[in-house]
């Protein structure tokens, strides 16, 4: 089959599997390239590229075999590792382009009908991008502020942001709704879904003071303004835990003024602590990571 490897001249048998022209061959397919004698040879490189004048993804390849005096023991396909990157560089820049036309394409959209609002906001909310889904109930909010998709649009976004544990955020679609469009037959409900959001934005009880003091307040102002709510059971459980956190706060509070030898300050905070509370619940203390006790009071 070879007649000089080292001269990279090649003939054939048959003329049908590969036409020899000194170190350049024509290959039908990638098949015949696996069967070709310089396909495990030492001393030879192999860069593959595809004809220039046939289609792409075309059976048939153009390979060209050419000796390697400096790299005997290796071989490489050059060709498909270039048309490779330049795929990967099309995708990017198609990528890229698409990205600019639709960045443009949203600039762009102003003046369009609520419904038109309210349908992208469900859809961001569906794909999880409550960023987009708040720009487009600014835009709702401006362009149609008396819609009837206005207060839709705030609960959903509401309880979406509480689903994504952004309580701040749902806090304030919530608070606004309340303001603007609550009624007898709905506030309690939307109080109660401001309320739990806080209830789940409770995290440090050492860090926390004033936000503890302000929940149990709210939780407390809602039981007296809706003593007949069927929401009032879940407020009550959770101003018990706010209760039994704060409880745990106090006494935290009162040990470090004990390490610092103030009797005074130990009895003050003590004595803030809900005694009876505590016997009727039974609570267990916090669980506290060991890294953040070495760090802690």
């Amino acid at each position: 089959m070879v007649s000089n490897p080292k001269i990279g001249t090649f003939t054939s048998k048959s003329i049908g599997d590969y036409i020899s022209l000194k170190d350049t061959i024509f290959l039908k397919n990638t098949q015949q390239l696996e069967r070709h004698p310089l396909r495990k040879s030492a001393n030879y490189f192999i860069e593959i590229k595809p004809p220039l004048y046939q289609k792409p993804f075309v059976k048939s390849i153009f390979a060209s075999f050419r000796y390697n005096p400096k790299k005997l023991k290796s071989y490489k396909i050059g060709g498909m590792k270039t048309f490779k990157q330049l795929l990967f560089i099309v995708i990017v820049a198609i990528i890229i382009g698409s990205g600019c036309a639709g960045s443009k394409k949203k600039k762009n959209e102003y003046n369009k009908p609520a419904i038109f609002w309210y349908q992208g906001i469900l859809r961001e909310i569906l794909f999880a991008n409550l960023e987009t889904a708040d720009n487009y109930y600014s835009s709702l909010q401006s362009e149609h502020i008396n819609s009837p998709l206005v207060p839709e649009a705030m609960l959903a976004l509401g309880q979406a942001h509480m689903k994504k544990k952004e309580y701040v955020l749902a806090s304030f679609y919530f608070d606004e709704y309340i303001k603007r469009f609550g009624t007898e037959k709905n506030v309690d409900y939307l109080t109660f879904l401001k309320l739990q959001s806080h209830y789940y934005a409770f995290k440090n009880h050492s860090k926390d003071q004033e936000f503890i003091s302000n929940a149990i307040g709210s939780l407390g102002d809602f039981i007296e303004k809706y003593p007949n709510s069927r929401y009032r059971p879940y407020v009550e459980y959770m101003q018990i835990k706010f209760i039994l956190g704060q409880n745990e706060l106090n006494r935290a509070i009162a040990n470090v003024y004990k390490k610092r030898h103030k009797p005074e300050g130990v009895k003050r905070y003590l004595e803030r602590v809900d005694e009876t509370l505590e016997k009727e619940t039974k609570p267990k203390p916090s669980h506290m990571p060991w890294y953040v006790f070495i760090f802690d009071w």
